[in-house]
């Protein structure tokens, strides 16, 4: 709900208002509000008020409304290690450290990649988006050891399918994988077109190397609706985990539980 619609509800049925999270004592214009619109774990909400979004617990002058500041657990209380919480639809849309967020059910899945600071959102927490600091991500979906003999297909960054890094500290990619193009973030995030797939191989945009959820890889493409393996080119997953594969095809490696 953005801020100016959140005070007409609060001042017809005297409720609480939550808009957005932003830095205490800071004021924003209302079309800002709309932009922001989100609440934090810190409690610091803001609300609309002539023309401006102000942050709890400083109250604008003159004042009349029942506004009132409560933490976001709860807006968003069945969600574990969520960081922001989608107010209007009482969903979580940011995970704390170390925990990524799952698009289709709004849970937040611990990263359980090794020597990983950020999981990829579509990995069901398997697979490294960045790699730690001292760490550099290989197409084989693992992160070595900067001092340690690395792969030869080592892309010198820790970001994830990126080519040329942009910093020494080697986190922000300029320059991505064939496939693949930076986000706001300085990530690589795939451009695949193929319908239910989550994440084409870098090289080859026409073959689905992880199908989406509630969809099973076959030669032909994914299968939505039908059960079985989402990894591509794989013959046998975990059990009871349709995303990790520990078999591949003939011709193909495994790797961080895919096959390249």
């Amino acid at each position: 709900m953005r801020c100016r619609e959140a005070l007409a509800a609060a001042l017809a049925a005297a409720v609480v208002v939550a808009c957005m999270v932003i830095t205490p004592a800071t004021a924003y214009t209302t079309e800002q509000c709309r932009e922001l619109s989100r609440c934090d774990v810190d409690g610091t909400f803001v609300y609309s008020f002539s023309e401006k979004c102000v942050c709890c617990p400083e109250p604008p002058t003159g004042s009349i409304l029942p506004v009132q500041c409560v933490p976001s657990t709860a807006l968003c209380p069945s969600v574990s290690h969520c960081k922001a919480c989608d107010t209007t639809v009482g969903k979580c849309d940011v995970c704390v450290s170390g925990y990524v967020l799952e698009p289709i059910t709004s849970s937040c899945t611990q990263c359980l990649a090794s020597m990983c600071d950020i999981c990829q959102s579509d990995s069901e927490g398997k697979r490294c988006q960045l790699c730690s600091e001292g760490y550099y991500w290989t197409n084989g979906g693992e992160c070595y050891p900067v001092s340690s003999s690395l792969p030869a297909e080592n892309t010198q960054c820790r970001v994830a399918f990126c080519s040329t890094c942009a910093t020494a500290a080697a986190d922000t990619c300029i320059k991505c994988a064939d496939g693949y193009t930076t986000d706001s973030k300085g990530f690589c995030v795939n451009q695949c077109t193929l319908q239910h797939c989550d994440l084409c191989y870098t090289d080859n945009a026409a073959d689905c190397q992880l199908c989406s959820a509630d969809s099973t890889w076959s030669t032909t493409g994914c299968i939505s609706g039908a059960s079985g393996c989402r990894i591509g080119h794989c013959t046998t997953c975990l059990a009871g985990d349709y995303s990790t594969c520990v078999a591949c095809e003939s011709g193909y490696t495994l790797s961080a539980g895919y096959c390249f």
